[in-house]
């Protein structure tokens, strides 16, 4: 058994499109069940604890909030794609 196929994605596959024409096609993991957290030196419990504070974060920080102050001097860039 292999860590891609279990417990195995939570969605997809699918595919995309990306710039240079490239067909990519991906799937979507529940963050405490990738590949690397499987193969880390965590417990069942600990990588739980991992996703729930992932939901936690996912519910509570949204995109149309700030998270870090903006920098004192210098300029960064806006990106017009979310």
């Amino acid at each position: 058994m292999s860590c891609w196929k279990r417990p195995g994605p939570a969605a997809g596959p699918f595919q995309a499109r990306v710039g240079d024409g490239s067909l990519v096609t991906y799937s979507w993991y529940r963050f405490a069940d990738q590949p690397a957290l499987l193969n880390a030196a965590l417990t069942a419990q600990e990588r739980e604890d991992l996703q729930a504070r992932v939901v936690k974060l996912h519910r509570n920080w949204t995109k149309d909030r700030e998270y870090l102050a903006p920098p004192r001097w210098g300029n960064l860039p806006r990106s017009t794609r979310l």
